[in-house]
């Protein structure tokens, strides 16, 4: 099935991640697109939060009942399918402010207020003594880097007021091939779940790791 559908043979990649980098590559989600390495690509990752794992407010829970578990469906894949694409064209650099003609772009901000505090606050620092991530409503005067959408949502669900310390951005539109790709995989991926193959698996995997 991968060969005849992305021209990709399973058994040249030791990972999925291996396996879904190269599936993007032959599917043109990536052209035009420029790859960062060195201090810029360390700067973005600074942007990367995976998935939490917390309770309410982080407070320890003992409970004795039968809870209710509830997990929404391809959460990776539905996100990815709402994006504009991965922006085209090498990065600028930008200080004090957001260029006006930036379609996406990374920021080094400073938290100057929080209007508004949530008991799953989207904010995050690095405790390096623990070596985790800590979402906290604790923010005035520290730093984040952010991405486009997370400074946009902290500024509309928790009315943050930001200064912009530095950044990169993109100028040159996006490369939207990866929202036609993702939606392929997933209808597939349903497709094999009603004939119930257990290939449905390998491409529900794959998409995790697009």
């Amino acid at each position: 099935m991968f060969i005849d559908r992305f021209q990709v043979d399973v058994y040249r990649f030791i990972s999925m991640l291996g396996l879904a980098y190269a599936i993007q590559h032959n599917e043109g989600c990536f052209d035009g697109c420029f790859q960062l390495r060195g201090v810029p690509l360390a700067f973005a990752r600074e942007a990367i939060v995976g998935g939490r794992v917390m309770t309410r407010d982080s407070q320890k829970h003992h409970t004795k009942h039968q809870l209710s578990d509830f997990d929404a469906v391809s959460l990776y894949p539905s996100s990815q399918s709402r994006l504009d694409g991965y922006p085209i064209g090498a990065p600028k650099l930008f200080k004090n402010k957001i260029p006006d003609e930036a379609d996406y772009y990374i920021a080094r901000v400073r938290f100057d207020s929080i209007a508004k505090e949530l008991h799953f606050p989207l904010m995050s620092t690095i405790d390096y003594v623990s070596d985790s991530r800590c979402f906290t409503n604790d923010i005035v005067g520290k730093t984040m880097v952010l991405g486009k959408q997370a400074r946009e949502d902290i500024a509309e669900f928790q009315g943050a007021n930001f200064t912009v310390i530095e950044g990169m951005y993109w100028d040159q539109g996006f490369n939207d091939q990866i929202t036609h790709t993702i939606k392929s995989l997933f209808e597939k991926r349903l497709q094999l779940k009603k004939q119930g193959n257990p290939l449905q698996n390998g491409i529900k995997l794959l998409m995790n790791s697009t």
